[in-house]
């Protein structure tokens, strides 16, 4: 019977704890190792929505999901590029216009309602082999 041996190992890129337990795979396959590994560690969050990206599997709003849907059709289309590899560089809300309209108060007065809106701009970027490798 082996011995299970756990390791903690932190915060750690996927690509580093991809390269770690293929190291760790083939030293235990190819010895007879007397020790069973468990790797526990920890990654950033990851949300992958793919082509069939549905509103029913994602804790996302309509909006945002047709922002993002957009841009991937932008990038397919427009700019030629995979999106298969295509990942989300940037994301972030900004001001835009505002929609003054007025309210009727008592003694002939008005007072000033003013609506905001917002600018969602989502950036897509595709992702080399050199890109996965650095991160």
């Amino acid at each position: 019977m082996r011995e299970l041996n756990i390791r903690w190992l932190g915060k750690l890129p996927y690509g580093e704890a991809y390269i770690l337990q293929k190291g760790l795979h083939s030293a235990t396959s190819q010895e007879s190792s007397p020790f069973d590994y468990l790797l526990l560690l920890e990654h950033n969050n990851v949300v992958t929505i793919g082509r069939s990206g549905d509103i029913n599997n994602l804790l996302v709003s309509k909006n945002i999901l047709k922002v993002v849907n957009a841009a991937v059709a932008n990038a397919e289309n427009n700019k030629q590029l995979d999106i298969d590899k295509l990942f989300i560089k940037e994301a972030f809300v900004g001001k835009s216009l505002r929609m003054k309209r007025w309210r009727p108060r008592a003694k002939g007065r008005a007072s000033s309602i003013i609506k905001p809106f917002s600018k969602i701009t989502i950036i897509v970027e595709e992702r080399n082999q050199k890109q996965k490798d650095t991160k």
